[in-house]
């Protein structure tokens, strides 16, 4: 009699520490591990059952851990998307300037040689305007001598025209 009396009470006690190890797990073992093992591997999508009136279970535990993770990655998406789209409007920007700055210092060659061919013209100019310059001016000595020639043979005629007017 006092067997069976203990295997009630063993059954008891296991009957209320299973009921009570079933209410901290919030399921079954074998669920709880399954959940855990999704999760582990990645997998957010798929819900952790929990009862209604369930919030402090280990499966409920787990089923907010999954929603947090599953929030944290959606963020996490959404910014490297966002950040993405910012370094690629940034490139675009960047490449669109750097073909500007192409241009523009392209620009600034053939208007550096046209002014160094326009600088040469110029200097040429200035060499055969010197060049006529040294022309003219031998031109105008060479006119002066003839004046200073011709002045002096007036006078030597009207020396000689006085002397003969002195004379008659």
């Amino acid at each position: 009699a006092m067997t069976i009396i203990n295997f009630g009470f063993v059954v008891a006690f296991c009957s209320n520490s299973s009921k009570n190890l079933f209410s901290q797990l919030g399921g079954e073992l074998e669920y709880a591990t399954e959940a855990v093992r999704k999760v582990a591997a990645g997998d957010l999508a798929t819900p952790v059952k929990t009862l209604a009136s369930d919030s402090d279970s280990l499966l409920f535990a787990i089923s907010q851990m999954q929603q947090a993770l599953a929030q944290i990655i959606d963020h996490t998406q959404r910014k490297l998307v966002s950040n993405v789209r910012q370094l690629v409007s940034a490139t675009e920007s960047t490449s669109n300037r750097i073909h500007e700055q192409s241009a523009e210092t392209d620009q600034v060659i053939a208007a550096t040689r046209d002014m160094a061919n326009s600088i040469e013209e110029v200097a040429n100019s200035a060499e055969q305007a010197a060049g006529a310059s040294r022309g003219a001016k031998r031109e105008a000595e060479s006119g002066r001598a003839v004046i200073n020639t011709a002045i002096n043979a007036n006078r030597e005629l009207s020396m000689h025209m006085e002397n003969a007017a002195e004379v008659i």
